[in-house]
């Protein structure tokens, strides 16, 4: 017996159509499903780091944030202790190196001290200090402390040689802490977009704390 031919149509029909798959929004930078140009992107348009340093009217750097220490690294580790920013200005051999405009800086600094020396005469650590600059740091300091110069640098910029990334030119802004009239917050940023922010973003990352990975000591 023979099968019949099945019956043909003169309209060939349509293969069925897939459904598309479903587009899902690009998920945060750092997650599976966000492409790499999002992250970078963001990551340019981002503020570089601040650098935020506590420090005393007699210019001592009492602490700092993890870009702080790194940053100035040079004073932190200076061993004119204890950490002061124009004790390792007269008194270390690397401020020179350190700071390329080394007279503008040895400047600012004695004018500062000068201006707290009149505002409260008699704290007795900083006629220490100003005694221990006179003798060590010779006529550099004599001869800047003797003009009688009295400035406060509440902003500025600021240029270094950093001994990792090289040079490097910020600004700075200090603000006098309400909590303490002898106490006032150095912030350090360079703008964005800039090899400045590329330098300083460079310095942070290799200074970021690692994340700590924990093993178990539990047996199987």
């Amino acid at each position: 017996m023979t099968t019949p031919n099945a019956p043909t149509s003169s309209t060939s029909s349509a293969p069925p159509t897939q459904p598309r798959p479903r587009q899902h929004p690009p998920g945060p930078p750092g997650s599976p499903s966000a492409p790499a140009c999002a992250t970078s992107s963001r990551r340019s348009a981002a503020s570089p780091p601040t650098s935020a340093t506590p420090a005393s009217t007699r210019l001592d750097l009492l602490a700092g944030n993890t870009l702080a220490h790194a940053l100035f690294a040079p004073v932190f580790d200076s061993p004119a202790r204890p950490a002061n920013a124009a004790r390792f200005t007269f008194l270390d051999p690397a401020a020179t190196a350190f700071y390329p405009d080394w007279d503008a800086v040895a400047d600012q600094n004695v004018a500062t001290l000068r201006a707290e020396a009149g505002r409260n005469p008699y704290d007795k650590a900083l006629s220490d200090l100003i005694g221990e600059l006179s003798t060590r740091g010779g006529d550099p300091f004599r001869g800047r402390w003797a003009r009688h110069d009295v400035r406060h640098h509440r902003a500025g910029a600021k240029r270094i040689h950093h001994p990792l990334v090289g040079d490097l030119t910020f600004t700075y802004e200090t603000t006098r802490l309400t909590a303490d009239d002898g106490l006032y917050l150095i912030l350090c940023a360079v703008p964005p977009g800039g090899r400045d922010a590329e330098t300083l973003d460079l310095l942070a990352s290799w200074n970021s704390p690692q994340p700590t990975i924990e093993t178990s000591t539990r047996g199987t």
